[in-house]
């Protein structure tokens, strides 16, 4: 009986759930939100990197082929530079942006809005070697290395394929005009970035519906814990019962001093 009261058997109740989330324990998967990051940042770079790559290639070709510089004072080098962030800031703030909100998307759908200031306490049992030793050997941290394995040779693989079916192009590289050759390259490495971004993306999924699955395995509950959880919320079952009975006997005596005994003439005529 012991053994089978020690088994987490039963479904974690309301209550369960909200102080686990209240701890922050819900179910999360990082993978994902690289995943979901990574092909955001490929497509804005896809749809937006046109802009970025003229701002660059423009720049190169002042530098190296436009008027030479007659002057290199202070001026001209805070001119040169204030130049420099403008025109980079300008491209590339939407695409941070655009990852950064993605990024925090990610995260909200998967938790919902999860506000823990206690996080920022200092926490010294996460410090200690003994701890760390503990949770580097845990099962948690040896699901983490198969899935990396998993995840590292999906990548491998994803590239092989890929660049082996672009290998005639590959090939064809060489005679290219330099400007159709740098395009032809950075097409061929962004397509090659999106399938892998692809294959990372079917993994995390993946790796959510684990996790998932093992934070609903830890939130169940054993009989004991269930009993406790009662016991907690409603007081001690055996007190319920106690006044329940003490209230039921209450309400007895209460209805039967409220019928009146027959008088002697109702006797009589009975």
């Amino acid at each position: 009986m012991s053994d089978y009261a020690g088994e987490k058997t039963l479904e974690p109740t309301p209550h369960r759930r909200q102080q686990a989330r209240r701890e922050g324990q819900v179910a999360k998967s990082r993978d994902l939100v690289s995943a979901a990051m990574l092909l955001l940042g490929l497509a804005v770079l896809m749809a937006l990197g046109g802009s970025l790559a003229g701002f660059l290639v423009d720049y190169c070709r002042n530098q190296l082929g436009g008027r030479p510089w007659l002057t290199a004072d202070a001026d001209f080098a805070v001119a040169e530079w204030n130049s420099i962030l403008w025109g980079l800031g300008r491209r590339l703030l939407p695409v941070l942006g655009l990852i950064f909100l993605a990024g925090v998307a990610v995260n909200v759908l998967q938790t919902g809005f999860l506000f823990l200031p206690q996080r920022l306490n200092l926490d010294i049992g996460r410090v200690n070697p003994l701890g760390g030793l503990a949770r580097l050997f845990s099962s948690s941290n040896l699901v983490n290395l198969v899935f990396g394995v998993v995840k590292l040779l999906v990548v491998v693989s994803v590239a092989c394929a890929v660049l082996y079916n672009e290998r005639e192009a590959i090939a064809g590289l060489t005679a290219l005009a330099p400007s159709t050759l740098t395009f032809r390259m950075v097409q061929i490495l962004l397509w090659t970035a999106l399938k892998l971004g692809a294959a990372l993306f079917v993994l995390a999924i993946l790796d959510y519906a684990f996790q998932r699955w093992r934070h609903e395995c830890d939130l169940r509950m054993t009989p004991q814990e269930l009993r406790e959880e009662a016991r907690h919320l409603e007081g001690d079952p055996q007190l319920a019962a106690r006044r329940k009975r003490m209230q039921r006997d209450i309400s007895r005596r209460r209805s039967s001093s409220a019928i009146t005994p027959p008088t002697q003439a109702d006797r009589l005529k009975s």
